[in-house]
Order: C-alpha cells, then structure tokens, then sequence
C-alpha cells in the first residue's frame, strides 16, 4: 500500500470517533472524561520545542515533529533513557502535509537506569490508524551524557529516523546523513 493511502489528513475512523464524542458530550467540561471512556485521551506536547523533521525516509516530505512532553504528568512521557527494557512510549506526533504520524520508541534492552550506549531500541512509525508505516532497531549512542544527548544507530540501509536526541530525548532533532553501523 503506497503511503500517499495510509496517511490522510482525516479518515472514517475519526469522523466516527467525533460524531460519537458530539453524542456524548453536552458541555465543555464533559469532554475530559468522554475521550478518556472512548480511549482517545489527550496527550501534552510542548509546540515550543517542536522541529522541521525529514521523513522521507518512510516516503514522506518534511514535517514538523512535536514532542510529547517529559512529565508524570497525565498526557506526558518518561524519558526514553529511562524506560525500562520492554517498556514503549508515545515519543512524538509528526505532522505533515498528508497527516499525522505517531513516533513510538521502545526499549528493548539494558540493564541500567538511565540506558547506556550499545542498548537496543526499536523506532516504529504509525498513522492515525494504526498502521505501521516504518518499525527499525538500532542502539543506543551517548554523544554528551551530561546533558542526555544521543542517538540511535541503526543498520545501514535501514529506513529510519535520523535525529539526535536532546535534553533526555525531550527533543528530536537533525536531518544529517543516515547513521550506520
């Protein structure tokens, strides 16, 4: 299926999702706790830290990534340094000219908190749908441990993110050459 098809700006499933929220919802305040009954909860991005990605890579153009906010706050994420091993968080939303896409990070191993260069992580892209639109691993690099830069180095030839990680992954950013091993 070429991407052109799985992402789209809107869909049925979500026409149907509002016409189910309009049905539920009668004033402002009873909005929080009708998305949460339709499993559609919000989530806290930071607009203030977003950056110009390239997602080419999965056949897209340029988006504008926004992070998910790293708070234990309702909505927001753990750092993807401290996610245990088998644990997988909402990462990012990507926004492009032809709709969202969800970026999911997991960890897949380690034994430390905070992870530590060489552990393995996997990258999979989504949209709206749920459909995987890319799923790479590669491992974990510390570029500056002081300040939670990295990176994740994936096989060469792998269609993959190439973005550093900063401030405890709070930021994804960079359009550099593809990183390999």
């Amino acid at each position: 299926m070429k991407i052109e098809q799985q992402v789209k700006p809107e869909n049925s499933a979500q026409s149907s999702l509002i016409a189910r929220l309009q049905a539920e919802v009668n004033h402002p305040a009873d909005i929080d706790a009708a998305t949460d009954r339709l499993g559609i909860s919000p989530f806290l991005i930071n607009p203030y830290l977003a950056t110009t990605v390239d997602m080419s890579f999965i056949g897209l153009d340029r988006g504008v990534n926004l992070p998910i906010q790293i708070t234990t706050r309702q909505g927001g994420r753990r750092s993807l340094y401290f996610l245990r091993p088998g644990e997988k968080v909402l990462a990012g939303i990507v926004a492009t000219s032809r709709g969202l896409v969800l970026r999911y990070v997991s960890r897949e191993t380690g034994r430390s908190i905070p992870a530590q260069g060489g552990d393995e992580y996997s990258e999979e892209f989504r949209d709206m749908e749920g459909n995987v639109l890319s799923h790479s691993e590669g491992k974990l690099e510390i570029l500056n441990a002081a300040k939670g830069e990295g990176r994740l180095v994936f096989p060469e030839g792998s269609p993959a993110s190439k973005w550093v990680w900063i401030l405890w992954s709070c930021i994804a950013k960079g359009d550099g050459p593809l990183i390999s091993e």
